[in-house]
Formats: C-alpha cells, sequence, structure tokens
C-alpha cells in the first residue's frame, strides 16, 4: 500500500488554500474563515468557496440548499467586510445549488470551476490545500469534472464522528460524502463528534470577556455567536457552542503537533447504515485524534484581537 503521509502533513512555510463554506448555516464558520484571515503567516486565501445547506425543520435558516449557498455567499462577504479584506471579495465563488443526491446537473458551476482552473497551477510536490466546512459537494463536484485534481490537492475537512459517518456535513449530500472516500484524494478528517471536536466550545460570557469591544471584526463575531444563542437558546447566556470548523482550519495552522495530534489510517468504506467499514488495502488518509483547546483558543483570540 503507497504512503501518502509526506502530502498529508500540515505544509512548512506559507501555504495557498481555498476555503469551502457553508458559512450562513452556524457561526463557527465565521469564526474559522477569521482566524485563517488573520493567519498570514501560515496560509494565502486564494480562493473563498460559497457550500449548500438546508435543515429541513419549520425553524431552519433557509428553506433550500440553493438559498443555503447563497446566503452563506453573502455571509462570507460580511466577514471580509468585518476583516477589512474586501481585496479578497473578487475570488469569492458561489458553488453548487444543490448535492449530487438529488441531480449531477448540480456538479457544475462557476465554484467548482474555480476549483478547477486554480488547481492546475500547483502539482503532486506542491498541492492546493482546500479547507472544507461543510458538505463535499463542490470539491467532489470538481473531481468529478476533472478527475486529475486528485494529484493536485490535499483536503482538510470536518465531517463524520469518531465512529460513524452520519454527522451533519456528511448527511447533507451521501453520494459526494462516498465518492469523497472511494476516490484518490487525499485528505484529513476532522470528525465532528466522538469526544475530540465537540468538546471545543465557549459560552456567551466567555467569549464576550475575550473579544466584545476588541475591533471591528471581533465585534461582528461576538454579534454573531450572540444572536445564535438568542435565536436558538432564547437567551441562556451560560449556554455555550461548539466552534467545530475552527479545527479544520486550525490543522492547516498548526506549529509542529502543538495544536492537534492525528494519525494515519486507511481510508473505511462507507456503509449504508452509518458504519465505518475497514479495509486494511485502501489508501491512506489523516484523521483527528486530539487537540489542545487552549493552545488553538489562545492563538485565536491572539490573532482576532491583535490582527
Amino acid at each position: 500500500m503507497s504512503c501518502p503521509e509526506n502530502i498529508i502533513t500540515v505544509p512548512n512555510g506559507v501555504a495557498d488554500i481555498i476555503v469551502d463554506t457553508d458559512a450562513y448555516c452556524e457561526v463557527d464558520d465565521q469564526f474559522a474563515l477569521a482566524y485563517l484571515l488573520r493567519s498570514p503567516e501560515k496560509v494565502n486565501i486564494v480562493g473563498i468557496i460559497a457550500a449548500p445547506f438546508y435543515i429541513p425543520v419549520p425553524t431552519g435558516p433557509v428553506s433550500s440548499a440553493e438559498e443555503g449557498m447563497e446566503k452563506s455567499y453573502d455571509e462570507i462577504i460580511e466577514v471580509l467586510k468585518a476583516a477589512d479584506r474586501e481585496d479578497l471579495i473578487p475570488i469569492v465563488k458561489k458553488g453548487c445549488k444543490g448535492y449530487l443526491s438529488d441531480s449531477i446537473s448540480n456538479c457544475d458551476n462557476e465554484g467548482v470551476r474555480f476549483i478547477i482552473e486554480k488547481s492546475k497551477q500547483y502539482t503532486k510536490e506542491n498541492p492546493l490545500y482546500i479547507v472544507g466546512m461543510g458538505c463535499p459537494v463542490n470539491i467532489i463536484s470538481a473531481m468529478l469534472i476533472d478527475p486529475s485534481i486528485t494529484d493536485r490537492i490535499v483536503v482538510t475537512l470536518l465531517g463524520g464522528r469518531k465512529d460513524t459517518w452520519g454527522e451533519f456535513n456528511f448527511d447533507q449530500d451521501p453520494i459526494a460524502t462516498k465518492l469523497l472516500y472511494e476516490s484518490d484524494l487525499k485528505f484529513v478528517q476532522t470528525p465532528a463528534f466522538g469526544g475530540v471536536i465537540d468538546s471545543f466550545n465557549i459560552s456567551v460570557n466567555a467569549l464576550k470577556e475575550k473579544i466584545e469591544g476588541k475591533n471591528k471584526l471581533c465585534d461582528f463575531l461576538y454579534g454573531r455567536f450572540y444572536n445564535i444563542v438568542i435565536n436558538i437558546k432564547k437567551g441562556e447566556m451560560f449556554w455555550s457552542r461548539v466552534l467545530f470548523d475552527v479545527i479544520a482550519a486550525a490543522w492547516m495552522l498548526d506549529k509542529g503537533g502543538r495544536f492537534i495530534t492525528t494519525e494515519l489510517t486507511p481510508k473505511p468504506h462507507l456503509a449504508d447504515d452509518k458504519s465505518y467499514v475497514t479495509d486494511a488495502t485502501r489508501p491512506l488518509m489523516r484523521k483527528v485524534t486530539a487537540i489542545d483547546h487552549e493552545a488553538i483558543f489562545e492563538d485565536m483570540f491572539q490573532k482576532l484581537i491583535n490582527g
């Protein structure tokens, strides 16, 4: 079995990245994007793609996956304005309007084409990194249109659980998710649940103490966080939220293993019952197994506050 370990490691120096995000879905995407924007010593953002999402409940924030993508596009722009990075607006693109599980026609759009064309500037030895914070449909659509992209990109994404792949990001598009695991794409999985990332939480009061009033970006992020609590938890100020997507970003920003511990493991097959089916003959992927909460929070807050 060939080992792609040398290209599934945190890159040395500054890496070029595309951020793929359903930024309007929750509040963790905004923090993760802001964290990356404030980390020029590690990453250079060359594209940001809006991903679709849909929560099929009456109180959900959007009525369709397409609306989720459109509102995520708008939210990305709002984050850039708050960070005084309007210079990046030209590289923000709209992604898929729906899921491959619904129609193969959903895979061709400006965001997907942008990923493909941008990736042609990179090689297996010097890959383009994609930080995935939502359903992987944009990334997999690019692979379906141009299979050679698997030689030029490395993906780090939030999705699945420690012991099962059933989770919001992956459940949005099971076909895209299964294609991700069956493909030759090099990727790092940050499981959303299972005792690792789902403990990366902070309360409204703690966040208020850390960042409120520090600068325009901090106030924007605190406002978004506060509004989520008001809308979902009716103002229970002690209540906390998990900033899941920050960990997908933090892998790119790691410093000698200070933030995140990972392991190399064969890509499992994804069963219809949402279980992982181990196959030792399969290509390797990297999986996050532990994080240093304090180190990541300290680094993120320092960058958000000081720029």
